[in-house]
């Protein structure tokens, strides 16, 4: 999509996005109207990642660290771009603080993006807790609430522990400020509520529940483009989870 400017002297104006000068920090406009919605992405299969692109929709991608075919990756309530350690590709991700998308008329500077990352994430599937580093996006990652913690912590502390030297060595009161300290850390990263999805666990329930956060992202493409994107839902019609719906609309 082309930017039309009101006149010539506008164009001046700005700067772009590619610049680093701290003279040059400025914001571009974003056009209105034309957004577009994908509904019930299937992303339920927890082998696979699914790859999407804003030009093209879903694609096939036979190498996905080398092909610049794809922007956003979907695998349960993961989200990939194409950066890092995810792809070659100039993506990137930023977090607004705006929940309504026609309220973010702007997309930040470049030096604002991250990156993907190889990140530790933790799970509770089937009754049982468990960890897997994977590489996604730090800023889409869905954060969790204080049940999930409360059922998660003791296992995620006595490991981090077991890495102090001499701790089972420790008089009991050494212990716990060790895992005080450790749950200060960590904590932090898992309970939080600026992902997409937050995800809880209360005490006799079957299964999580969901909160959707919609926060506004500005995400940047393969391309080096930007897209303001906001994820809505996790689940399909019939209550399957694993189903994303977002919209988005290509700078």
């Amino acid at each position: 999509m082309k930017l039309k400017f009101l006149a010539p002297a506008l164009l001046a104006g700005f700067v772009a996005f590619t610049s680093c000068s701290k003279d040059d920090d400025k914001k571009e406009p974003a056009p209105q109207g034309g957004a577009k919605e994908v509904k019930y992405l299937d992303a339920s299969d927890q082998q696979k990642w699914v790859y999407f692109s804003f030009e093209k929709g879903v694609v096939e991608v036979a190498d996905p660290q080398t092909s610049n075919d794809w922007d956003l990756a979907f695998n349960r309530y993961h989200v990939r771009t194409n950066s890092g350690t995810s792809g070659k590709g100039q993506g990137g991700a930023y977090k607004t603080d705006k929940t309504n998308f026609d309220a973010v008329t702007v997309a930040p500077t470049a030096e604002e993006y991250k990156v993907d990352v190889e990140q530790q994430v933790s799970s509770f599937l089937g009754g049982k807790g468990g960890n897997q580093k994977i590489s996604l996006s730090p800023v889409l990652e869905i954060g969790h609430g204080e049940g999930f913690w409360n059922m998660v912590k003791e296992g995620i502390l006595a490991a981090a522990a077991k890495q102090t030297p001499g701790y089972d060595a420790l008089p009991e009161s050494a212990k716990q400020d060790i895992l005080a300290k450790i749950e200060q850390r960590i904590k932090p990263t898992l309970v939080h509520n600026n992902g997409w999805l937050t995800m809880d666990y209360k005490q006799g329930n079957p299964g999580p529940s969901y909160t959707y956060n919609n926060w506004v992202y500005v995400v940047k493409t393969a391309a080096g483009k930007y897209a303001k994107v906001q994820l809505t839902d996790y689940k399909d019609a019939k209550e399957k989870t694993g189903f994303i719906t977002f919209k988005y609309l290509v700078f």
